[in-house]
């Protein structure tokens, strides 16, 4: 469980540096006007929406720890892509990947939470510590910040990877795939 909890602060943690800032980034730093960077963001939502229940046919499929690493992969391209935004086309493509990434986690990890035990407070914990030192990185170094919360993304898919080795066989309820 701790396991999962540390991905899931790692995500949190991700997710506490990018959101709060993402606004102030892509219109101080790329220069793109407010109402634009507004739908890009909307995007991200729109993409997390549909995200979600899709991911809950591939939790079906491949189980959920394959379904939530997979998703912090395409989270961290996502929020790795922000460093790398200079038009609002590249934007959209960071936002969707992040987007989609962020809407399958919840159903992937609570599946995996599911499976071990209660929650703890990990993530309440990342998402306060994201959002402290992610003011200030964007303050300091703006690009680096996208390349911290991907960082983040990809531990938490580390994590969801590493869970394969440390879940008894016992506890494991990864589907088999049944033929639609």
């Amino acid at each position: 469980m701790w396991t999962l909890l540390s991905g899931s602060l790692a995500n949190a943690f991700g997710n506490g540096v990018v959101f709060p800032y993402l606004l102030i980034y892509l219109h101080n730093v790329r220069g793109i006007g407010l109402g634009t960077a507004g739908l890009v963001l909307a995007a991200s939502s729109v993409a997390a929406l549909i995200g979600g229940p899709v991911s809950g046919t591939l939790i079906d499929h491949f189980g959920p720890r394959r379904v939530l690493a997979a998703c912090m992969v395409v989270s961290g391209i996502g929020f790795g892509g922000f460093a790398f935004v200079h038009s609002v086309g590249t934007a959209l493509v960071a936002a969707v990947l992040a987007g989609v990434g962020n809407g399958a986690f919840w159903p992937s990890h609570a599946s995996m939470v599911a499976t071990l035990t209660e929650r703890g407070f990990a993530f309440q914990l990342g998402g306060a510590a994201g959002r402290a030192i992610g003011g200030f990185a964007l303050a300091t170094a703006p690009h680096g910040l996208w390349l911290a919360a991907a960082a983040a993304a990809l531990a938490g898919g580390g994590f969801a990877l590493l869970l394969e080795r440390l879940i008894p066989p016992a506890l494991r309820r990864t589907p088999v795939a049944v033929p639609v």
